[in-house]
């Protein structure tokens, strides 16, 4: 799969990726999506780490930061309230690295929608939140 990112090739990518169900369970999807949002496919790596969240598999990282950086995609991909929902559940999930926050004032700088800016406010001031 590194190899393919590496290399650029699109159609083979994607028919890899929708075998990813059927690979072994010590697979680390995590660091495919590393790979993946490093070449610049930032859906499939989006796609990456909803996949390990959802297995339920812990891996090198905790899910917090999973959700982190799936939040991150989403912010990528201009879906503001996607990333809102991903970096509530990082937080959620004990994720207080100061790049969260700084992603967090990303999504409110850029996003129209006030409710949506609004949840971010919410979300980077809650002193349960706040870093520590």
């Amino acid at each position: 799969m590194v190899e393919l990112a590496y290399l650029g090739s699109t159609d083979q990518l994607e028919r890899l990726l929708q075998l990813k169900a059927n690979f072994s369970e010590d697979v680390d999807f995590t660091q495919a999506g590393d790979i993946l949002l490093y070449q610049g496919f930032v859906h499939y790596a989006l796609d990456m780490y909803l996949f390990q969240i959802n297995r339920g598999v812990q891996g090198e990282y905790p899910c917090g930061e999973y959700y982190c950086k799936a939040g991150f995609c989403c912010y990528k991909l201009k879906d503001f309230s996607g990333a809102i929902t991903c970096f509530g559940q990082a937080l959620t999930y004990g994720y207080r690295n100061h790049d969260i926050f700084e992603f967090l004032e990303w999504v409110y700088q850029q996003c129209d929608n006030e409710v949506i800016k609004e949840k971010c406010h919410i979300l980077k001031t809650d002193n349960s939140y706040i870093r520590k």
